[in-house]
C-alpha cells in the first residue's frame, strides 16, 4: 500500500465520520443508527488492521476488533468524564482518531530510494 493510497483512506475516513456525524446522526431511523455503529466499529478497525501486514489475516481482524472497542471505549470514557457526551462529538473523534491511525507509519515499508551507482560525470 503506497504513500498515496494511505492518505486516501485517512481523508476518507476523515470526510465519512463528519458526514456521518453531521448528516444520518441526527435522524432517528433505525438505518442510521446502524450507520452511526459501523462507521464507529469499521474506521478504526480497517485503520489498525492495515498496521499489521504480516499477520494472519484472522488474527488481524480479532487484534482490530478489539482495539476498535478499545478506541470506542477509551473516547466514551474520556468525554463522560470531562463531562462532554454527545453522540456527534463522539462519532467525530473516533473518526479522527481513525484518521490518525491510518497516518501511522508501517514498519518495513519505508520508501526505497533508487541507488546511485559511480558513472562518469
Amino acid at each position: 500500500m503506497g504513500l498515496v493510497s494511505i492518505k486516501y483512506g485517512a481523508v476518507a475516513t476523515a470526510v465519512i465520520g463528519v458526514w456521518i456525524a453531521l448528516g444520518p446522526a441526527h435522524s432517528s431511523l433505525p438505518l442510521s443508527r446502524a450507520l452511526v455503529a459501523g462507521f464507529l466499529v469499521i474506521a478504526p478497525a480497517v485503520a489498525i488492521a492495515r498496521l499489521l501486514p504480516s499477520m494472519n489475516r484472522a488474527a488481524a481482524l480479532i487484534v482490530a476488533a478489539a482495539g476498535s472497542v478499545a478506541i470506542n471505549t477509551l473516547v466514551a470514557q474520556s468525554m463522560l468524564s470531562a463531562d462532554l457526551w454527545s453522540r456527534h462529538v463522539g462519532v467525530i473523534v473516533v473518526g479522527v482518531v481513525a484518521t490518525l491511525v491510518w497516518l501511522i507509519p508501517t514498519p518495513g515499508r519505508a520508501k526505497s530510494r533508487p541507488r546511485v551507482t559511480g558513472g562518469g560525470a
